[in-house]
């Protein structure tokens, strides 16, 4: 594991080096994905929404940017920016139409913690469509900053699918 941080470090230095030196860099879409990335697991999130949001319109994929503005969310919520985050959200749901369950987790949460819950359950609603076991939230490929907010989700998709006990179970975990 140390040296999956050490590399992490090195290229962090590297590609913020660049990114310094050439914002017009033919590698900045996919620069800024990694950075965004990193930096949102350093708990960075401020830098990673900027990077985020300066490499977006960069990308040639419409699939990219829409697991960018997805990801720039996430970061955007964890800076308290909800009203951002959930534009970005539904911006990543309009570039990615299928398969995005992440973003319909992400809009579920950035939803409930602005008070609307209605619009939060039916968010949680389309991302039960997606992805029913929760995998989305769960997989090997997903990771929380902070981890326990694996929780919040969690309860709320378990309050959705009606499973009261087990969200119960994800709130207490939670807090």
């Amino acid at each position: 594991a140390a040296h999956l941080v050490r590399d992490e470090t090195t290229t962090l230095q590297a590609w913020m080096k660049v990114w310094t030196l050439d914002k017009h860099h033919w590698g900045i879409p996919d620069m800024a994905f990694s950075l965004g990335v990193i930096l949102a697991k350093r708990g960075r999130y401020a830098e990673s929404v900027r990077i985020y949001q300066y490499g977006m319109p960069r990308s040639a994929r419409l699939s990219t940017r829409g697991i960018m503005a997805s990801n720039c969310a996430e970061s955007a919520m964890a800076t308290g920016a909800l009203t951002l985050a959930i534009r970005l959200y539904r911006q990543s749901l309009r570039l990615r139409p299928r398969n995005n369950s992440a973003a319909w987790w992400g809009l579920m949460v950035a939803l409930d913690r602005r008070g609307l819950t209605w619009p939060s359950q039916r968010a949680a609603a389309q991302g039960l469509v997606l992805d029913p076991s929760l995998r989305g939230l769960t997989g090997p490929d997903v990771f929380f900053v902070p981890r326990g907010d694996v929780h919040y989700y969690l309860a709320l998709a378990r309050e959705a699918q009606g499973r009261i006990r087990e969200a119960m179970e994800q709130w207490r975990r939670f807090l």
